[in-house]
């Protein structure tokens, strides 16, 4: 008979133990129980890498010092940290060989008595006591609660490193995470979503390709990384740890008197595939990424056409797998669907294998030589040991069990090592409707920031979720506030409309209670679908709701603690007094890029308070059907830089307080179809830089109740083309500090009562034909002491007292002597 070599390598080795003590024990640890030990007499193990290990195994003690009842004094051992040193017991049948011895550390998770009523009688002989017992992982002890948690901006890693430094205490063994090799980002959210510890500890495990094995050294992660050897031919899965290298004979006969350790037998088989599928959804930062840049090679799904070929043989066998080249977390989504295909397939594989191995562990890679000429290795990925101590007599009761091996023997689940290993991906428990939630800022006080705005960089904001109020005030007690993160996370909020093409967007602000809801149904996918009023924020409009509801009001109150000013567009709908009521607290400004229409069928009020700008670009056209009143309490103030024509159908009335000021750069006109009158109360100046020119078609009339003044510092000129009467009802005066002349193609007529002519100098009057001075009374010349007086009787010439007359009496000589010369 031949012998193949089975060859071990792998890190997760149980504890090897030498001792003179061959039996199997069950010892408890603790302070008030220290090593408190039961005789194993019959156990099964199982040991997956997907689940903590259990054991359901029958114990015995020969009683408890001091304890009064002894039928219940293990009562108080549930839950107690226990060590089960398993030892083998087919090691006396050869002293040659080392003692295998496995080590297994957890708790006692039930303990059922079994006396003398269930075994037979020997079982309860010489003060034996029987129990069976469950035992389990200490990872167990993660399954007791069930939590809400939100984890923000973690990843993984993170979140399971948090999860077992909350579980210390129940928590003894050591957790080993050097082992992972892959990279895991930061992810936004991850979430325990109604779930022990335990259930949330395997699911994130399950996707993100990371899975368990337990040695007496502690708790090891590992991921799926798959790191090919392209050296070889077969390019199997290279593990840079290993640690060991132990040779086993292969051995399927059944003739193993010595118990030999050996692999007895190999199992190839196929399970009909599972229903899979892969459903994605979009990122909250970058919604259509994951469109971009997929391939049709998103994973190798090459596979044996021909099923039907398969047969027990490790040559087929081996080659029925996907050819995955690479698992890593470069894409959160081709990462999803591969560790799918990987673990669908891995389940639809059933290699199985029977051995009397105890130190073999989960996680091993098995390499045997010489089945049929060619060499397979397979990675362990599951356990049941079976074991049954001979030496106590009694009916077996432990099912299940194997009849090939009466002292220990395990059946092995394996996979080929060409491929990694994957857990069953376990879905995420389904998000139960909606929730509630409250928008918290920068601190866990949201009285602190009540109405103020808090977003991050996408502008989300931050949400307390309501159910998980309760557990981050438990976690704030009993971890002293270092968990808060979990209760709350920055969310998105939906819109009626929101694009960079369209939108609508109301910032939820601190204090607000919104409503969440979950997209498809995925705890770690929570978004703002509402919001909420309550007794804390109620609407603006609404605080007697009897009086307003009526109204329907968009309103936004101006951010801050003790703000009260707000925006408010309101629509009121009562009966004949519909209303839309828009409010701005400070500023209102209106952008409109074309024509702004407005239709009022009555009455339109503006009220400024301050100042009104208005600026038109273009024309500015009004059309007034009836009265149009501008009071203006202050000054009025009119620029045109071109044209302004102002048509009056009728009357124009400028009312002025005070001053009027008109100012024209160029010419300016006015035309008056009828009658102009001026009035001015007081004093009327006008001041022309060049010349003043009237043309008038009939009479002109200047009508001065006191003095009428022309001052010309050159020339005054008076041209009619008929003639120029001056009339005064008393004096008529010319002054002229030099001369008076006047000039007349024809004749210069001088009328009056009276004429008098008073010069300083000299009177010239200087005619080419002759100068004729009419007087109807009297003409009186006067030069110093003498003149010349006409009148109706005569001419007299008086000068120095000498008088000289000539009238119809004849000639008078006065106050000289007649001297006539010839």
């Amino acid at each position: 008979m031949y012998k193949p070599v089975v060859k071990l390598s792998g890190i997760m080795g149980g504890l090897l133990m030498s001792s003179s003590n061959q039996v199997s024990e069950l010892i408890f640890t603790g302070r008030e129980i220290d090593n408190y030990k039961f005789r194993v007499v019959e156990a099964r193990i199982l040991e997956r890498l997907d689940y903590p290990f259990e054991i359901e195994c029958i114990c015995y003690y020969e009683g408890i010092i001091n304890k009064p009842d002894e039928k219940t004094g293990v009562s108080n051992l549930i839950d107690r940290n226990i060590r089960l040193y398993l030892n083998d017991p087919s090691y006396t049948n050869n002293k040659n060989r080392p003692l295998q011895s496995k080590l297994f550390i957890g708790v006692v998770s039930e303990i059922i008595y079994l006396g003398n009523k269930e075994l037979p009688s020997n079982y309860s002989t010489n003060n034996k006591y029987y129990y069976r017992f469950k035992l389990n992982s200490q990872l167990i002890r993660l399954s007791y609660n069930r939590a809400y948690r939100i984890y923000n901006n973690k990843s993984v890693l993170e979140v399971l490193n948090h999860l077992f430094e909350r579980s210390r205490g129940p928590i003894t063994v050591q957790i080993d995470f050097s082992r992972v090799q892959n990279y895991f980002p930061v992810e936004e959210y991850i979430t325990q979503y109604n779930e022990s510890d335990l259930d949330f500890l395997l699911r994130l495990c399950s996707r993100y390709g990371i899975y368990i094995s337990e040695s007496d050294k502690g708790i090891n992660f590992y991921d799926s990384v798959y790191k090919a050897d392209f050296s070889t031919s077969n390019n199997e899965y290279v593990n840079e740890e290993v640690s060991k290298h132990v040779m086993y004979p292969y051995n399927p006969s059944s003739d193993n008197y010595l118990s030999s350790h050996c692999i007895s037998s190999i199992e190839y088989g196929i399970r009909g595939r599972n229903l899979w599928s892969i459903f994605s959804t979009s990122e909250s930062s970058n919604p259509s990424r994951h469109q971009a840049g997929i391939s049709e090679n998103y994973w190798d799904t090459r596979e044996i056409d021909n099923r039907d070929k398969v047969t027990t043989y490790a040559s087929n066998i081996n080659n029925y797998h996907p050819s995955f080249t690479n698992i890593n977390y470069q894409n959160g989504l081709q990462f999803q669907a591969t560790l799918n295909v990987l673990s669908n397939h891995i389940e639809s594989l059933n290699i199985k294998a029977r051995s009397n191995i105890l130190e073999l562990n989960t996680n091993d890679v098995i390499t045997i030589t010489n089945i049929e000429g060619r060499e397979s290795s397979y990675k362990i990925i599951g356990i049941v040991h079976y074991y049954h101590d001979k030496s106590e007599q009694g009916g077996r009761i432990l099912e299940h069990e194997p009849s090939l091996y009466s002292m220990y023997s395990n059946e092995l689940s394996l996979i080929p090592n060409t491929m990694p290993y994957a857990m069953k991906v376990i879905e995420k428990p389904r998000a139960l409707g909606i929730t509630t939630g409250v928008v918290t800022g920068n601190s866990e006080d949201i009285n602190s920031e009540r109405n103020s705005i808090v977003v991050d960089d996408y502008g989300r904001v931050r949400v307390q979720f309501a159910s998980n109020v309760v557990q981050g005030r438990y976690d704030e007690e009993v971890f002293s506030g270092k968990y808060l993160f979990t209760h709350s996370c920055y969310l998105r909020y939906t819109s009626p409309a929101a694009s960079s093409h369209s939108g609508f967007i109301s910032v939820p602000r601190v204090g607000d209670e919104v409503v969440v809801s979950f997209i498809d149904g995925d705890p770690d996918r929570p978004i703002i679908t509402g919001s909420l009023y309550n007794h804390e924020t109620p609407s603006l409009i609404q605080n007697e709701i009897l009086v307003n509801k009526h109204k329907t009001s968009l309103s936004s109150k101006t951010v801050g603690l003790n703000e009260r000013g707000r925006n408010e567009l309101t629509m009121s709908n009562l009966p004949n007094s519909e209303e839309i009521y828009l409010k701005a607290e400070r500023d209102y400004k209106e952008l409109v890029q074309n024509d702004y229409e407005q239709s009022i069928l009555n009455n339109k009020t503006s009220k400024v308070s301050g100042i009104h700008n208005e600026s038109i670009l273009q024309s500015h056209i009004q059309n007034i059907a009836g009265l149009k009143d501008v009071n203006v309490g202050g000054e009025y103030l009119t620029v045109v830089a071109l044209s302004k024509d102002t048509a009056v159908g009728l009357s124009n009335t400028l009312n002025v307080g005070a001053e009027n000021t008109l100012r024209v750069a160029g010419d300016s006109k006015e035309s008056v179809g009828r009658d102009k009158n001026v009035n001015v109360s007081g004093d009327y100046n006008i001041g022309i830089g060049n010349s003043l020119v009237h043309n008038v078609r009939g009479k002109v009339t200047f009508k001065s109740a006191g003095h009428y003044d022309i001052v010309s510092k050159k020339e005054i000129n008076l041209v009619s083309d008929s003639q120029i009467n001056t009339h005064a009802l008393e004096n008529i005066s010319i002054d002229s500090e030099e001369s008076v002349s006047m000039y007349a193609d024809d004749c210069i007529l001088i009328k009056a009562a009276d004429l008098y002519i008073d010069t300083s100098s000299c009177v010239e009057i200087n005619s080419q034909a002759g100068t004729k001075i009419f007087a109807e009374q009297e003409l009186n010349i006067t030069s110093g002491e003498s003149s010349i007086i006409l009148d109706e009787n005569g001419i007299a010439f008086k000068s120095k007292g000498i008088e000289f007359s000539i009238s119809e009496d004849g000639i008078l000589i006065k106050g000289c002597k007649l001297r006539i010369k010839e």
